[in-house]
This record gives structure tokens, C-alpha cells and sequence, in this order.
């Protein structure tokens, strides 16, 4: 018939989000007065509020109805139904987060920092699984899964790559070669090989169950930053200080091309398909290269040159868009993660909730999830499906 059959009215402010358990018996708001509300559907009645100290965007009851995830302006929060308790909320304690990585089955978030930890996490818990410290290791630069969820690779501050074991949290393997600080770890997609970047120039490949080195990659002339896996495994990329992206030949360890930027280059990401490459540039733009023709294909701008810088970008598992996590700026209030589409080269979205730089970002295997780590400490999770 279209009638109102109820009316809400609680609320002080603007309701930015609204969600059915999935039974149909409860509904969640989300205002811009910083509550979130459960109303019983049956009764027409408010049953509980969530204060929080941000406006709400988005809202979403896990499949069981038993949690409810809130995505604020500046933060994300689980909250426990039943009794109307707050989980987590999105952070790594102090330290800045110079990686994320999710699990290959979403369930866990890893992060890496420079108070020497790194942490492991629970997404739909918020629980802290496991804290890494290494003391005297110094900043945790980069951290990955490796594709069957088992082991975590980590860089470190005083040049050693190391390899631990998500069940039971232990050490499992040194991989010692690196002369200086390690900035960046990659697993191949079949998980034999682990790839690494370092303060010393050079890029290694190494083998995970000996821990010896299988190749090393020589040709940067200033630190390397960032290193990636193409997603057949035949190609790894490397990105540094020198400005240049350099593709390189798993099997015979060739350079095959470099591609040179303007600034230095802080990440570089395969698309799913492996046909296109992205270079997070100091000069504030993420470049896009053609890998079959070895040719630029597009610039996304953050805007003037040389006015921010690109810390981190990933592509979406579909493909069809990149992340990229930028420098705070002076007149900044939050530091921006933005979403662009990959055919239209725009800017489609911007993600604003860390007060500074950001350092890592990070899609979910199914794309609903991005995860970004900052300067600030904090990693942050954001709600991609209203976008696929």
C-alpha cells in the first residue's frame, strides 16, 4: 500500500545509514549526533544506543545477526548485540603502521609499526591474536600473508627478513642477507619464494623452506622502497628513491624494463590481470604502466606537483579500481585514502579518518574490505560495497 507503518524519531541529527538484522526482528541507524540505535521492529520501540565520538556512515549485521559492524567518519566498531558492548575499534596501539595485510581467507589483519611489534588481529572479534616484538629490530616496515594464510613474512630495521607462524605465533625463519633496512616483503602467489627490498639497493629472492637466497637483483642506484609479485609469479617489480620502476625476470633475473618517474616511488601494484602496473609517486601522482607494451597509460594527479605525496596503492581484486594513501598536509584535518576508477581515471571517493600520513593500503580478497595504516597508528577498515 506505501503507507508508513512506523516512525523512528530519536534522533538529534542527519541518519546516514540503516540496516535489517538478518531476521527482520531489529534495525540499526546511524546518525551524524554520533549514536548508533536498535529499534525492535515488532514493537516499534528503541531498544539501546551506541554513543560514539564520530558521525556513523555506513552499518552492517554479520550473516549470524549476532554483531553489528558500525563505519564511522574516523573509525570502525563491532558491536555485540545481545549486550550492546563495543568489540574493537580499528587501531594497532601506538606507533605508526607502515603495513597491513589481510589473510587470504579475510578473517585476520596483519600490522606492521615502528614500536617494533607486529600485530595480528581478528576481524570479526577485534581481538589482538598475537603481538610480535623484536627488540633492538627496530621499525617493522612491511609485513604479508603468505596465500594459504599460514606464515607472515616481515622487514625489518636491521636488514633481516623474517618468517612467523600465525598459529602458534613463533619464529619460524631467519632469512639473513640484506646489509641494511628491509622496506618491503611480497610472497610469490604459489608461497615457495618470498621477494624483498632494502636500504642497501638491492632486491632478493629468496626460498621459504631453506631460507637461502635464490637471486639478487642489482641495478637501483638509490634504496629500494617497494617489490611485488605479477599474479602469474613470472615477474617481480621493484620501486625506489632513484625514481624508477624496474621489471624484473623471476626465473633468469633479468632487468627487462625501467620505467622512470619524477620523484621518487614509494609503491607499486599489479592489476589482477598483471596487464597494468602502478607507481605511488613523491611527485604526487599514482602512474600507470601498460607491462606487455612497456608504456605509460595514464597519470592519476593528487593535484599541483609535488604537493603530496603517494605512499601506497593496491588495485581491487575486480580490478576496476585502485587505493591510493597520500602525506598529510598542513592544512589538512585528516589525512585521505582515495578510490579511483581505473577506466575513467577518476577520483571517485575519498576516505578521510587518519590525522596523518598514510602508509598502507590493503583490499580483502572479496573486495568488500579496505584496510589503511597510517603515521597516526591506526588502521582503519572501510566498507567498499556500495561501490562494486
Amino acid at each position: 500500500s506505501g503507507k508508513c507503518v512506523a516512525s523512528f524519531n530519536e534522533h538529534t541529527g542527519p541518519v546516514e545509514g540503516v540496516a535489517f538484522s538478518p531476521d527482520g526482528s531489529l534495525i540499526a541507524s546511524g546518525s551524524r549526533d554520533q549514536t548508533v540505535k536498535l529499534w525492535a521492529v515488532k514493537r516499534r520501540c528503541h531498544l539501546t544506543t551506541l554513543k560514539s565520538d564520530f558521525a556513523t556512515v555506513s552499518l552492517e549485521f554479520l550473516p549470524n545477526g549476532e554483531k553489528l559492524f558500525i563505519q564511522g567518519l574516523y573509525e570502525m566498531k563491532v558491536w555485540a548485540v545481545k549486550n550492546g558492548g563495543t568489540l574493537a575499534i580499528r587501531t594497532v596501539g601506538s606507533g605508526v603502521a607502515w603495513s597491513v595485510a589481510f589473510s587470504s581467507d579475510d578473517r585476520r589483519i596483519a600490522g606492521g609499526n615502528n614500536g617494533e611489534k607486529i600485530q595480528l588481529w581478528d576481524i570479526e572479534s577485534g581481538k589482538n591474536v598475537y603481538t610480535w616484538f623484536k627488540e633492538r629490530h627496530g621499525w617493522m616496515d612491511s609485513v604479508a600473508f603468505s596465500p594459504d594464510g599460514s606464515l607472515i613474512v616481515s622487514g625489518n630495521a636491521v636488514g633481516k627478513v623474517e618468517l612467523w607462524d600465525v598459529e602458534t605465533g613463533s619464529l619460524f625463519k631467519t632469512l639473513s642477507g640484506h646489509q641494511e633496512r628491509v622496506y618491503a616483503v611480497a610472497f610469490s602467489p604459489e608461497g615457495r619464494c618470498v621477494v624483498s627490498g632494502s636500504r642497501d639497493k638491492t632486491v632478493k629472492l629468496w626460498d621459504t623452506d631453506s631460507g637461502k637466497t635464490l637471486k639478487t637483483f642489482e641495478g637501483h642506484t638509490h634504496l629500494v622502497k617497494t617489490v611485488t609479485f605479477s599474479p602469474d609469479g613470472h615477474l617481480i617489480a621493484s620501486g625506489g628513491y632513484d625514481g624508477t620502476i624496474r621489471l624484473w625476470t623471476v626465473k633468469g633475473g633479468e632487468c627487462i624494463a625501467t620505467f622512470k618517474h619524477l620523484g621518487h616511488v614509494s609503491s607499486v601494484a599489479f592489476s589482477p590481470d598483471g596487464a597494468m602496473l602502478a607507481g605511488g609517486l613523491s611527485a604526487g601522482a599514482v602512474n600507470l604502466w601498460h607491462v606487455g607494451w612497456r608504456q605509460p597509460i595514464a597519470q592519476l594527479s593528487l593535484g599541483p606537483p609535488n604537493t603530496r605525496q603517494v605512499n601506497a596503492v593496491a588495485f581491487s581484486p575486480c580490478g576496476r579500481f585502485l587505493a591510493s594513501g597520500e602525506n598529510w598536509q598542513r592544512l589538512d584535518k585528516r589525512c585521505a585514502v582515495r578510490l579511483w576508477d581505473v577506466k575513467t581515471e577518476q577520483n571517485i571517493a575519498l576516505f578521510c579518518g587518519h590525522t596523518s600520513d598514510v602508509q598502507a593500503v590493503a583490499f580483502s580478497s572479496d573486495g568488500h574490505k579496505l584496510a589503511s595504516g597510517g603515521y597516526d597508528g591506526q588502521i582503519f577498515l572501510w566498507d567498499m560495497k556500495s561501490y562494486l
